[in-house]
């Protein structure tokens, strides 16, 4: 596990849950780098990993998660290899229509699934609170949060004033 708080935090609250069933475990907090180099040599017996889509395409994540090919630094950190899926993963990749494509996927989600080369713990969702002043705001999937057509505006009493001089800007949150 990283060296941070939040990552200490997550790794004492799985720590007491496997003690519960009778599972022993000792946190070993690493420095980023250190921590990132152990799991892409595969030097762990477990560890708390996450991965972030750069694209939303389901590609994104399962050919370097779970692709042979992609075995340490570019993403398989599970050391997966089955050479079925790779074979799923290649011909998806190839799919240009988008329902078909995604079908595709889910399917080959399904057998990673039954695989089990690791245990996901958990999906993060991002909440927005939005003043009713800010017009043309619309979240993004991936979390950007991206403000070109964000227009806002002053609202008094029946008045409504849209304010100028908003710039566009890139949010990650």
């Amino acid at each position: 596990v990283s060296n941070t708080q939040a990552a200490i935090r997550r790794a004492e609250f799985i720590k007491s849950c496997l003690n519960e069933i009778g599972i022993r475990v000792e946190i070993n907090p690493l420095p980023w780098h250190d921590f990132l180099e152990s799991t892409y040599r595969g030097n762990f017996l477990l560890c708390i990993q996450g991965w972030i889509s750069e694209t939303g395409d389901p590609d994104n994540f399962l050919y370097p998660l779970f692709h042979t090919n992609s075995f340490g630094y570019p993403g398989n950190t599970f050391f997966f290899s089955n050479p079925e899926i790779d074979k799923m993963i290649d011909q998806a990749r190839k799919i240009r229509n988008i329902k078909q494509r995604l079908k595709y996927y889910q399917e080959i989600e399904e057998r990673i699934l039954e695989e089990a080369p690791g245990v996901f713990l958990y999906h993060s969702l991002k909440n927005i609170a939005v003043r009713k002043e800010l017009r043309g705001f619309k979240p993004h999937p991936l979390g950007i949060l991206r403000l070109k057509y964000v227009q806002p505006y002053f609202v008094r009493g029946n008045y409504e004033f849209q304010l100028e001089g908003m710039s566009t800007r890139f949010i990650t949150v």
